[in-house]
């Protein structure tokens, strides 16, 4: 049996925070990582939230946004999108795909998320 540190009624409580009007998408990944902290699995709190387990694993992976970027995604300055690609990079990169992106250096977020892709493959990349 699965340990919980929270009871399910005030799981639901939490989880059902995420569908409150105007809820910014760093607010939905904390409230995801605190009941996934207290034990409860994705698909759980899929079920409370009235999302899918996919969501609230790409909305928790804001989380690795460094304060620049958390910064940025909070005042609408990058859309959540292309800020979850911007996430997937070391804090240098993200840092330097922020920078091009408030400096204008690309046509739209399609771009910019394509330049975050290039550059998350070249960090991961066995060569």
């Amino acid at each position: 049996m699965d340990t919980k540190l929270m009871p399910a009624v005030a799981a639901q409580v939490i989880a059902e925070q995420v569908n409150e009007p105007g809820t910014r998408p760093l607010r939905e990944a904390r409230i995801y990582r605190l009941l996934t902290d207290a034990g409860y699995p994705a698909a759980e709190i899929a079920e409370m939230a009235s999302k899918t387990p996919m969501k609230i694993t790409i909305r928790m992976e804001l989380l690795a946004l460094g304060e620049a970027g958390q910064a940025a995604l909070d005042s609408g300055t990058i859309p959540v999108g292309l800020a979850w690609y911007i996430a997937r990079l070391s804090a240098p990169n993200q840092q330097l795909v922020l920078t091009r992106w408030t400096r204008g250096d690309y046509a739209d977020a399609h771009e910019a998320s394509d330049a975050a892709v290039a550059i998350y493959n070249d960090e991961t990349s066995t060569a």
